[in-house]
């Protein structure tokens, strides 16, 4: 059912919110193949080059391994400066309790809000790869395994909140907020 009709609907009153609750939560994030020219958001502006790492799907089968600890705190640093931030929301599609506190994640205390926005990671040598917040989730709780590149970057190139960091978004003329709840 299309969006305008799901509208029409809504007005004339006829399907309860938790329909349309349940239609939201079924919705399915994009997904792109690790490594593949990053497209998604260049309509909201920055540099091309980007490639994506993490935009995970049902049906698309993926590496999986333990992270280590070391990493994850880097991807919890990348998480917390969102990247093309969006008005919704995506739900993981592996959680088959996932509910709209899914969205909020804790780490040492500290919680964010992920599921609406992308993060980026720059390596040492400029390559840069775009993700979505959720990649920390997927990391782990679903033990995720990111491409090596996208590792070594992630563990050698610059670290939210450096200022090499933010100096390496602006020069891909991209814009950022916090995720930080």
């Amino acid at each position: 059912m299309s969006c305008a009709n799901q509208t029409k609907r809504l007005r004339h009153g006829a399907y309860p919110l938790q329909t349309l609750a349940a239609a939201w939560f079924s919705s399915r994030v994009t997904y792109f193949r690790d490594l593949s020219p990053y497209e998604y958001g260049r309509r909201w502006g920055g540099t091309p080059g980007a490639q994506n790492v993490g935009w995970l799907a049902l049906g698309y089968a993926f590496e999986t391994e333990q992270a280590l600890e070391s990493d994850l705190d880097l991807l919890w640093a990348h998480c917390k400066v969102a990247i093309h931030a969006t008005r919704g929301l995506h739900p993981c599609e592996f959680c088959s309790d996932w509910s709209p506190d899914g969205f909020r994640m804790m780490r040492n205390g500290e919680t964010l809000m992920l599921g609406y926005s992308e993060i980026r990671v720059i390596g040492p040598s400029g390559q840069s790869y775009a993700a979505p917040s959720l990649i920390y989730h997927y990391v782990s709780e679903h033990r995720y395994k990111p491409p090596n590149n996208f590792l070594t970057a992630l563990r050698t190139g610059p670290t939210p909140p450096s200022e090499a960091y933010l100096e390496a978004l602006r020069t891909r003329e991209l814009e950022w907020g916090s995720t930080v709840r």
